[in-house]
């Protein structure tokens, strides 16, 4: 009926169910083992895949399978996108960029350009946003951070920003 669907779901069967229904996006990863028929219809169908490993850690759910589901998503050719359920569940969650679900992507084979990609352009796409940001181009929003080194050498030199720009202005420089 031409609208989008965001499936909220944590097991591989719900997955086969929501892939066959044609959803656009799902929000969490599986915890359980998917079967490869069910990540290749998420493929097929073009699925984007929210992980949000945090929600599994803070439940203490078996993080190292959902590594693993999201490993085997990505070799596949998936679409991985960068989102959290900032405040679902007891434990914590972090402020500002989620690192814990950047290393969980790291840890799942995504190399920093996958993960940069994951939380840029593929975010735009499963919120349906990606005609005003998600990536720089003329007309879009200027949402930028600068950060000292090279993040495509080490991830964790996101944490040395810089400067940050928020809709082509500059809201933060470092002292």
């Amino acid at each position: 009926r031409g609208t989008l669907v965001s499936a909220h779901i944590t097991q591989s069967l719900y997955w086969e169910m929501v892939a066959q229904a044609g959803v656009d996006d799902v929000a969490h990863i599986a915890y359980d083992p998917a079967p490869e028929r069910v990540l290749d219809a998420m493929i097929s169908k073009k699925i984007v895949l929210v992980p949000t490993f945090t929600v599994f850690r803070n439940y203490n759910a078996p993080v190292n399978v959902c590594i693993d589901n999201l490993r085997r998503l990505v070799q596949k050719g998936g679409t991985v996108a960068l989102g959290n359920d900032y405040g679902g569940g007891p434990g914590e969650f972090e402020d500002g960029i989620p690192y814990y679900e950047l290393y969980c992507m790291a840890a799942a084979g995504m190399s920093p350009i996958q993960i940069i990609t994951a939380s840029t352009r593929n975010a735009a796409r499963a919120c349906h946003i990606e005609s005003i940001t998600g990536t720089l181009e003329s007309g879009k929003c200027a949402d930028i951070i600068v950060v000292k080194e090279n993040p495509l050498q080490d991830l964790h030199r996101l944490k040395n920003i810089r400067l940050v720009i928020h809709n082509g202005v500059n809201i933060r420089a470092e002292s």
